[in-house]
C-alpha cells in the first residue's frame, strides 16, 4: 500500500485485507451476491492495474492471469446469481438479478477507474 502512494499504509492494507475476506464470506453464503461480486471485480480490476500489469500475464512472474481468472468468475457468478441455498433468496425483498448486477458493477467500475486515476 505505501508503493500505491496510500498512507498510513497499514491502516489501508487491513482494510483492504478485511474486505476481501468479508466480501468471500458474504460471497460463499450467497448474501448480496450482486452487489459483493461487482465490489470484488472492481477490488481486483485495481489490483490487476495498479500492481500486476506491469508483470505481464502469467502468474508465475507476478501477472494479473489470476485476477483475471477471479474477475471471470465472479462475473459469472453475478450474472447467473446466488444458488438455491443462498441467504438472498431468504430475503424478503428479491432484487432483479441482471439488473442489479449491471448496476453494481458500473458503481464498482466508475470507483476503481478513479482509484486508478488518483492514485
Amino acid at each position: 500500500m505505501a508503493r500505491l502512494g496510500l498512507w498510513p499504509a497499514p491502516f489501508w492494507a487491513a482494510l483492504e485485507a478485511g474486505a476481501e475476506q468479508a466480501g468471500g464470506l458474504l460471497l460463499l453464503g450467497g448474501l448480496l451476491t450482486p452487489f459483493v461480486a461487482a465490489t470484488l471485480i472492481g477490488d481486483m480490476l485495481v489490483a490487476t492495474l495498479e500492481v500486476h500489469a506491469s508483470e505481464g500475464l502469467w502468474a508465475q512472474q507476478g501477472g494479473f492471469e489470476y485476477n483475471l481468472a477471479l474477475m471471470a468468475v465472479l462475473l459469472a457468478v453475478g450474472m447467473i446469481g446466488p444458488g438455491l441455498y443462498s441467504l438472498d433468496r431468504r430475503l424478503p425483498l428479491t432484487l432483479p438479478r441482471p439488473a442489479t448486477f449491471a448496476a453494481a458493477l458500473l458503481a464498482a467500475l466508475a470507483v476503481a477507474g478513479a482509484t486508478v486515476l488518483l492514485f
